[in-house]
């Protein structure tokens, strides 16, 4: 491996388009399917639709990250038109460039193009395609892809710096990468800073964490002077010090479900990390012990190709479980051997450096890369490519490694083809974009907007239970609440009266309610097992005009909603 993260220039330029041709066969075989419509889809693109009516964030639109991500979206909307078209934009540009800092920092690590390459193209096929809202071009939290990748471009720049011009400009994308998620704020503020201190000195690295601190002091500081503390930990991201309990239970429940090594015996006979850690195993045989007399030496990256590829025969990813323990184990790894050649920083320091990025990532995120649970989109590439740099120098050559990483992609585009693929879905059209959805998904959806539309004048306010914010953006109308998710926990005493006072005081034109299932959460019903007092007081002003769509058919895999109860005013019923 080189010190400087270089590799053969012909290689290297020939192997960079591999990640770029993994990502467009699966942005081919997944397009248009990485909504899901009754979840964080619907706070993603209704957020910032409203702040283009002229509502200001956390005053009047609840958002728990920080303001960057929302105002670009609304900037999308406002050049580019109001459509999912437009947001999709922005997030196919995000992930663009997400992949090639991937990839730069793949090649810091490994010093080896072919294996930055193919360590990468396993990372998009993993991650970035990651269904049920953890796919980049709909992800459940465009902040946190967002923040992610800025991090990721400040940490290149701060490691490629060669000017004070350039070490402030790794400082900014720091700053950018502040203004979206409130985990990002120290990794984003202190290792790029840390890194150009470093390499170029203290006046450099004081100017970086200047550009740095000055962003995401105006980021976080604005709104927290402008509307005060208060307002900040019920519609902000002052809630990140107050979690509800049903959040933190879900929290906890994910977590269990993550790294549980007592689980139950799966299908297969083998516990919940045993594939994971066979494919592990043999492949470190292979790589300590490999055939060194031709024609047998390369039989090792054979056989550990065929190994990555046997994952094809599992689900679950269950063969990638303990990759993120192993990128773990090697960034604390990473970080020992940079304490003790701190005095040649420059020949440790990337790993150390992208150590300081992952393992906040991981600790924050710490659910493995199941393709049900959508975290590990944001916190699986970096740790993927992570975990193959360190089988590369186990076996002290790049082209094992590389070789089980082409195996494990191959295996992983199976996986996403089936994802994407398993269950029919129809195409919905809406005057405001286009969804492949499951068919019970889109004939809701449908319906749902269609009616809205026939019954409400244009611009109203129409209320939805528990997630409203896609069917309010399709059907062009506003919501008459600051919060856009109603989940048990979300709202307490003093935001229900709210509620109720908006309710008799904006006067929603039409109400839904979605059977939106929501097991992170309990199985529990928005009215029947929480928020009792608001759909009693809502009954008594509205009633139930029809049912929409069907809950009676089993559900396939992903399905959140299937039905509705709409609502229109009662006739007999005036003034509150």
């Amino acid at each position: 491996m080189r010190e400087d993260g270089s590799a053969p220039a012909g290689r290297t330029r020939l192997a960079a388009v591999l990640p770029a041709l993994v990502f467009g066969l699966l942005l081919a075989v997944s397009w248009n399917r990485w909504a899901v419509p009754f979840q964080d889809t619907g706070r993603e693109v209704v957020t910032a639709a409203r702040l283009l009516d002229g509502e200001r964030l956390y005053r009047d639109v609840v958002w728990r990250y920080g303001p960057l991500s929302p105002h670009v979206d609304a900037l999308a909307l406002a050049l580019l038109g109001r459509s999912l078209e437009s947001l999709l934009a922005v997030r196919l540009l995000v992930a663009f460039l997400g992949v090639e800092a991937l990839r730069r920092l793949a090649l810091r690590l490994s010093g080896d193009g072919l294996l930055a390459a193919l360590s990468t193209c396993l990372a998009v096929a993993t991650c970035v395609f990651l269904p049920f809202g953890g796919a980049w071009p709909f992800p459940y939290s465009a902040a946190a892809v967002e923040g992610m990748v800025a991090l990721w471009w400040a940490l290149l720049a701060a490691l490629g710096a060669a000017s004070p011009l350039a070490s402030a400009g790794a400082g900014l994308l720091g700053g950018v990468a502040a203004s979206t998620k409130i985990e990002l704020v120290l990794p984003a503020l202190l290792v790029p800073a840390g890194v150009v201190l470093l390499r170029r000195g203290r006046r450099e690295a004081a100017a970086a964490l200047a550009a740095a601190g000055g962003l995401a002091a105006l980021a976080w500081g604005a709104p927290l002077a402008a509307w005060g503390a208060g307002t900040m930990a019920r519609r902000g991201f002052l809630i990140a010090f107050d979690v509800p309990e049903p959040w933190r239970r879900a929290y906890l429940d994910v977590f269990r479900g993550g790294l549980d090594l007592t689980r139950p015996f799966s299908a297969g006979g083998l516990p919940a990390f045993g594939v994971s850690a066979v494919v592990l195993a043999v492949a470190v045989l292979v790589l300590l012990r490999p055939p060194s007399r031709p024609p047998l030496r390369f039989l090792a990256p054979l056989l550990l190709f065929l190994l990555g590829l046997a994952g094809v025969l599992v689900s679950g990813n269950e063969e990638l479980r303990l990759f993120v323990p192993l990128a773990a184990a090697a960034s604390l790894a990473a970080l020992w051997r940079a304490w003790r050649q701190r005095g040649r920083p420059d020949a440790s320091l990337a790993a150390a450096a992208v150590a300081l990025v992952l393992l906040p990532a991981l600790a924050r995120q710490p659910f493995g890369i199941r393709p049900e649970v959508p975290y590990g989109a944001i916190s699986g590439p970096l740790a993927l490519v992570v975990a193959l740099s360190a089988l590369a120098r186990m076996a002290g050559g790049p082209l094992p490694a590389a070789a089980l990483a082409a195996g494990l992609c191959v295996a992983q585009v199976a996986d996403r083809v089936r994802d994407y693929r398993l269950e029919p879905r129809r195409t919905a059209r809406f005057e405001r974009g286009t969804l492949t959805l499951l068919p019970a998904e889109a004939a809701l959806l449908e319906e749902l907007v269609r009616r809205i539309r026939a019954d409400t004048p244009p611009r109203s306010f129409v209320a939805g239970f528990p997630e409203p914010g896609l069917v309010l953006f399709l059907s062009d109308r506003r919501s008459p609440f600051p919060d856009d998710q109603f989940h048990p926990g979300a709202q307490d005493e003093e935001a229900l009266d709210e509620m109720l006072e908006l309710l008799d005081r904006r006067r929603p034109a039409a109400v839904f309610l979605l059977n939106r299932a929501h097991p992170e959460f309990g199985e529990g019903a928005f009215g029947l097992d929480y928020h009792r007092r608001f759909l009693a007081a809502l009954e008594r002003r509205y009633e139930r005009a029809a049912v929409i769509g069907s809950g009676g058919a089993p559900s396939p895999r992903g399905l959140r909603a299937s039905a509705a109860l709409y609502y229109l005013p009662r006739r007999d019923v005036t003034s509150p």
